[in-house]
Parts: structure tokens; sequence; C-alpha cells
């Protein structure tokens, strides 16, 4: 009796979900037309099966909106880091260029100053700088090959020194004289003298000091 009772419910509610779905009135009786509703589900109407697929439809496309809105937010969001990251990149870079430049303006002061050095400037009896060698630090320093500037020393060997140092304490040492150029570097703890090299070879130094990590 109860199992039966159980079957007339679960056909019921069969009864009531699709005439719902088919839109089929149901009369105050509780039956509804006389269409079939204990069909195997193979065998499904082809209305019934596409109104079904509407429904699922409905339910998947506000979904796949919602997905593509994200896929574009986040494209967006990509694109907008992308352009922050180029933006800090440009500001780094303009930074950098106006160091060096101030710097570059502040050695070439500090070699012109050294025309004004008169014999024993540095009370060891150093002689005071020729033209020449005034004029040869002012080309190195102003030349466009140089894209790091250094701290500018004189010497009392009527020589100007160039130095250039690191935080993890690597240092680049560039000798100017007036008929050539010497360097001295230590490196990783490892000590190298260039006695005689030419303007390239003392500018690839300098590149090759600051591309190391």
């Amino acid at each position: 009796m109860i199992n039966n009772t159980m079957e007339n419910v679960e056909i019921k509610n069969q009864r009531n979900y699709f005439s719902e779905l088919l839109g089929i009135q149901q009369y105050s009786s509780g039956s509804v037309s006389s269409f079939d509703f204990n069909f195997p589900v193979t065998s499904i109407p082809i209305n019934v099966e596409q109104l079904i697929k509407s429904e699922i439809k409905k339910q998947i496309t506000p979904i796949k909106e919602t997905q593509n809105a994200l896929v574009d937010q986040f494209a967006e969001i990509s694109l907008e880091h992308e352009t922050i990251k180029d933006e800090i990149n440009n500001l780094r870079k303009i930074y950098s260029e106006n160091y060096q430049l101030k710097k570059k303006l502040n050695n070439i002061n500090t070699i012109l100053s050294f025309k004004k050095f008169e014999t024993n400037w540095n009370g060891n009896g150093a002689e005071p700088f020729s033209e020449n060698i005034i004029e040869k630090a002012f080309a190195f320093t102003n030349s466009q090959s140089l894209k790091f500037q250094p701290n500018v020393f004189p010497t009392g060997r009527q020589s100007i020194q160039f130095e250039y140092e690191k935080s993890n304490e690597n240092y680049l040492e560039i000798e100017i004289f007036e008929d050539k150029y010497s360097a001295y570097s230590e490196i990783d703890n490892k000590e190298t003298e260039y006695e005689s090299i030419s303007f390239n070879e003392t500018i690839k130094l300098i590149d090759e000091f600051y591309s190391r990590i």
C-alpha cells in the first residue's frame, strides 16, 4: 500500500515537472493530457528534447559570459601591469641618465679645476698638469662611449685617475697619462693590471665591469 502511494507521488511529480516544462495545463482533477509520462528516456519526443537543451543553454550562457568577462578583465589587468612596468623602467632609465649627466658635469668641472694646480700642489713636489693631459681626461669623460661616470682624482705622477667601485667591493681603476691609458682591477678577489691599453680597450673594460652581476 505504501509502495503504491510512493509510486503515485513519483508519477505525479514527473507529470508536474513535464507539465511546467511543456506548458501543458493541469486540470483540477490532477490529470493532464493523455500524454504518457512513463516513456523511457531514450524515447523522449523531439520537442521535449529541444526544450531540455534550451533550458540547459539558458543556464550555461551566463556562465560562459561571466567566464569570458573574467578572461577579458584579466587580459586588461595584465596589459595594465605591463604598462606600469614599462613606465617604471622608463623612469629608472631617465633617472640613471640624469644621474650620469650630473656626474659628468661634476667630473668635467673637477678636471678643469686641475688647471689651477701649481707646483707642489700635493705637498710632495708634484708638478702642475699639462694642457694635454687635461684635454685628454676631459675628452674621455665627455665621450658618448663612456656610459658610466667615474670618481675622478688627480695623482702626483702627471696622471688623472678614474675609479669605479661596486657594493660587492669589486674595483676598477683607469689612469690617464698624456701618452697612454693604464688600468688595474680587483674583481672577485682577483687582481689584474693593464700597463698600456687603447681608448677602446679602456671603454670595454668599464662596460664589462658593469655587466658583471
